[in-house]
């Protein structure tokens, strides 16, 4: 999890994958929440940080080697892949769950992480 920061509004990465390759993306934006997977003490303390209004997105990352609009000459690149984003309406201060209203992201939006 990621928090961005801006002065007028709160800006969080959420991942939506448990146990490496069960996405629940569909599952919380259809049910209007979002769930977390871990007991990571740093974790929970965050989550309980996100207030109601906060901007939230789910994403997901990983390496691509092909199919990118420039040549890596076939060294894998990191990918953020932004499945839907939402608003916060409920945080129940438990570092576990939120209620979010969702908006899918139709198609997914990928960006490209270039290293300097």
């Amino acid at each position: 999890m990621k928090k961005m920061v801006n002065t007028n509004k709160n800006y969080w990465f959420l991942g939506a994958c448990f146990n490496d390759n069960d996405d629940q993306s569909e599952h919380f934006i259809n049910k209007g929440e979002w769930l977390y997977n871990g007991n990571n003490s740093k974790d929970i303390e965050l989550i309980r940080l996100i207030s109601t209004g906060d901007q939230v997105a789910i994403k997901a990352t990983y390496v691509q080697t092909d199919d990118l609009p420039f040549d890596t000459q076939g060294y894998p690149v990191s990918v953020m892949k932004i499945k839907a984003i939402g608003t916060v309406i409920d945080n129940p201060g438990d570092g576990k769950s939120l209620k979010i209203e969702w908006q899918k992201c139709t198609p997914e939006k990928n960006g490209i992480f270039i290293p300097a």
